[in-house]
């Protein structure tokens, strides 16, 4: 298939990202795409013969679909991957999801772009099929047919579906929940004996904690399904009832951070704190970061720079709740193109998570966490949050203690294995996660946790005096601390290097992944 032709306007700003690319490369320590893939494909040369012999003597070839308009950045991390692991990349994507990041990836993408309607016709000569949104909102076309091998796929070909929300691989909203579910738990426990054998469906996450919460969901699915089917079985393995006797269940669901080299990273100190995200006060705790932000020494510290608590986003500022004493240095940056999105992440000190809900802990992955990662920016959150994410670092970013009044910190696995039963019990569906299994939204956290605990918020004119006055330090550990260790401009940049070093080490974990699953294809045992 020929390469998709690059613009002439375009061609000096491609031939820079490309060795942009080679210095992010020799910085996080990755073999060349060649050496990386046949030290992979190496190992199991043997079965590649077996099952394809002239896959041994070429590059593999991958195609990232995806026929939604949102989900860009998703599917330009999954092509930079795959790309550089060794594969021959296709773009099959949504017009408009290729126009809002063509920019960031045309730089560095060798591969071509197709429609993403032409994806069923061609599906037969790849390797890996990755698909960026699943389930898609139209599964019923291309997704479903893909599942169903309608396209002939040839016999070591797999396919990775990545999961945005775990509930709805067990839900009825889509035709997704049942006959192609079981064949996936079937593979992923013939996967684990004898050894080596792969899947050839394979469930991606986008952060460790969903990918914890779907491994459990799907084992607490299979258990209660044999345990209805068959009265036996129990919470150390699970089966299906259709293979005619009990299974151990080994679930891996990997996760994969997506992430493109980007190289406009800011010049000089940062300045601003950020929110980023649709401005939807039931999705982020709007009034409890505007709380911490209103303390007099956090005031001071902006006045005094002339800096701004940035919303980067999405909506208008209708309905959030900002105090008057702050609104001077509130400002809002809405529908920025990518390129100019990262750029100005990149300049905040930090970037707030201000999570509204608890699910964003357990199942599902944050794109403030994403976006920080990519733009090399510390992220300000809660303690637990770091625990979740387990690839952050505590050098690379500004945490706080978690509110007691919030209780304690939900389990991404435990509530994952009672959302899978409760789908089991219920196996007509619903169009959304069970109750068990739902972390309720509460988009207004902080505010709710103080008034719970008796306390009163102060008043813009207790605020205004407590300026006058000599300004007190915050309570070490809370929110208000959290925010004021930004202005510290040395220990600011120091957090910058980590939370950027973070990003080239979390690159590295996803060409290895890539790679892992291209090897993969090569090792279906039929």
């Amino acid at each position: 298939m020929p390469a998709a032709p690059h613009p002439h306007d375009e061609a000096a700003a491609w031939a820079q990202g490309m060795q942009d690319l080679a210095v992010s490369l020799a910085q996080i320590g990755v073999k060349s795409p060649v050496s990386l893939q046949r030290q992979h494909r190496r190992r199991q040369q043997h079965r590649a013969q077996a099952f394809d012999p002239e896959l041994k003597r070429r590059q593999p070839r991958c195609a990232v679909y995806s026929g939604v308009r949102f989900h860009a950045d998703v599917a330009a991390g999954l092509l930079w991957a795959f790309q550089e692991a060794g594969c021959t990349v296709t773009a099959y994507m949504h017009p408009v999801a290729w126009r809002s990041v063509k920019n960031v990836v045309l730089p560095w993408f060798k591969g071509a772009r197709r429609m993403h309607t032409a994806m069923l016709a061609e599906a037969g000569q790849y390797d890996v099929i990755v698909l960026a949104t699943f389930p898609e909102p139209k599964f019923a076309g291309t997704q479903a047919a893909l599942l169903q091998g309608k396209h002939a796929p040839p016999p070591h070909q797999r396919l990775l579906l990545v999961s945005h929300n775990p509930g709805h691989l067990l839900s009825g909203c889509t035709t997704a929940a049942q006959p192609w579910l079981r064949d996936l738990l079937a593979a992923q426990v013939a996967a684990g004996e004898p050894p080596n054998h792969a899947p050839r469906l394979q469930l991606l996450t986008l952060a460790p904690c969903v990918s914890n919460f779907t491994a459990a969901m799907l084992a607490g699915w299979a258990a209660e399904r044999q345990l209805s089917s068959t009265g036996h079985g129990g919470s150390s393995g699970a089966g299906d009832s259709s293979s005619g006797g009990s299974m151990t269940l080994r679930v891996e669901v990997p996760w994969m951070a997506p992430l493109v080299p980007w190289q406009g990273r800011r010049a000089g100190k940062a300045r601003h704190l950020c929110i980023q995200g649709s401005l939807n006060p039931r999705r982020r705790d709007y009034a409890g970061a505007f709380a911490a932000a209103s303390h007099p020494a956090v005031l001071a510290q902006l006045r005094a720079r002339n800096e701004s608590l940035l919303l980067v986003g999405s909506g208008s500022d209708a309905g959030l709740p900002v105090p008057p004493v702050l609104r001077p240095h509130v400002r809002i940056l809405a529908n920025l193109p990518y390129e100019d999105y990262y750029a100005t992440l990149s300049n905040c000190r930090a970037i707030l998570t201000a999570f509204g809900s608890d699910v964003y802990i357990t199942n599902k992955a944050s794109s403030t966490l994403a976006a920080a990662l990519q733009v090399g920016t510390p992220v300000l959150t809660e303690d637990s949050v770091l625990a979740a994410y387990a690839y952050l670092r505590p050098t690379a970013a500004y945490s706080y203690r978690r509110s007691v009044s919030l209780g304690s910190i939900p389990q991404a696995a435990a509530l994952g294995s009672a959302a899978g039963r409760e789908a089991a019990l219920d196996p007509a569906g619903q169009c959304s996660m069970l109750s068990s299994a739902t972390v309720k939204q509460g988009g207004t956290r902080v505010l709710q946790r103080k008034l719970s605990a008796g306390e009163e918020l102060p008043s813009d004119a207790q605020r205004a005096d407590g300026m006058a006055a000599a300004l007190e330090q915050p309570p070490a550990g809370s929110y208000e601390a959290a925010l004021l260790a930004t202005f510290d401009d040395e220990a600011n940049q120091a957090a910058h290097a980590a939370a950027w070093q973070l990003k080239l080490d979390v690159m590295r974990h996803n060409i290895r992944l890539a790679a892992r699953s291209m090897t993969a294809a090569a090792a279906i045992d039929l």
